[in-house]
């Protein structure tokens, strides 16, 4: 993972107008940050509110040691899908860079840190009821509040990352109804990642 401070990044490539044409119009706001998806690199960049660099550079590299542990060990799952079991399996999106830069949207700018990653072009999992798609909402009653419990332990078991809290709305999920498998990609590990640590 690159970190890139304003300073040192080039000239040309210290400001992003976030209403640009290679900008999706569409975003998504957490607690930390708004998610924006670079249509031209199909990237997402994590526009954090307030937050230092040094912070997000933390989170990031969170991010990526649970990301790795998930890859060498996989937390994968039977659940009950319909009336046919299922292996779900879950991921989590790495951080291929973090930096600041000078951002605009509706002509303010503003200094912000940022994070790009692969952006997951599917649904989120969320909560059941917090849904009107009836196919995200069947898929997202297949996995109890205990599931993201058991999720957590297992990446704090199996990586130096601690105080990892997923929010089902942070968990994008593809159904694989030929192979009967369900991909989770995990793309934030709490709610408010200073909560996060490696140790």
């Amino acid at each position: 993972m690159k970190v890139v401070p304003l300073g040192e990044q080039p000239e040309g490539s210290r400001y992003l107008d976030l209403s640009g044409p290679d900008i999706d119009e569409r975003a998504y706001s957490g607690q930390d940050s708004t998610v924006y998806r670079d249509t031209r690199t199909d990237r997402a960049i994590h526009v954090y509110h307030f937050l230092p660099l040094d912070g997000v550079a933390k989170y990031a590299r969170c991010m990526n040691a649970a990301a790795l542990s998930l890859h060498a060990f996989p937390f994968t799952e039977t659940i009950r899908f319909g009336s046919e079991n299922y292996t779900s399996e879950a991921h989590a999106n790495p951080v291929e860079e973090a930096g600041k830069k000078l951002f605009s949207f509706m002509g303010e700018e503003r200094k912000h840190a940022y994070t790009i990653s692969p952006f997951i072009d599917a649904l989120s999992l969320c909560w059941p009821n917090q849904t009107d798609d009836e196919h995200q909402r069947t898929v997202a009653k297949c996995f109890d509040m205990l599931f993201y419990d058991r999720v957590n332990d297992w990446i704090e078991r199996q990586s130096s990352v601690r105080g990892v809290d997923i929010n089902p709305v942070n968990v994008k999920f593809v159904v694989d109804r030929e192979r009967q498998r369900i991909q989770l990609m995990i793309t934030d590990l709490a709610k408010n990642i200073g909560d996060v640590r490696l140790i």
